[in-house]
């Protein structure tokens, strides 16, 4: 899956915005193939350490500044807490 959007990570140093994410049914593999084991990481480590790759590269030429950001979404209704009031 990553070596799928590895060129869309180098887009990031150009200024542009990228997200990825697993989207699918419970059980599926979401949060194996965006995380991973330690022993085999997944999509979100793998292009971070593309990002400091490059950056590490490019250092030469560019300055770079690094944020990043992660949402979860939780949309199953019996997950969402209720307020007391409801």
């Amino acid at each position: 899956m990553f070596e799928e959007i590895r060129a869309l990570v180098g887009t990031v140093l150009d200024g542009f915005s990228v997200c990825a994410m697993a989207y699918g049914a419970t059980g599926s593999g979401k949060t194996f193939t965006m995380m991973g084991p330690p022993s085999a990481r997944g999509v979100s480590y793998r292009c971070l350490a593309e990002i400091m790759r490059l950056c590490e590269e490019r250092r030469k030429s560019f300055s770079f500044r690094v944020r990043a950001e992660s949402a979860a979404r939780v949309s199953h209704p019996q997950l969402v807490p209720t307020s007391p009031n409801s």
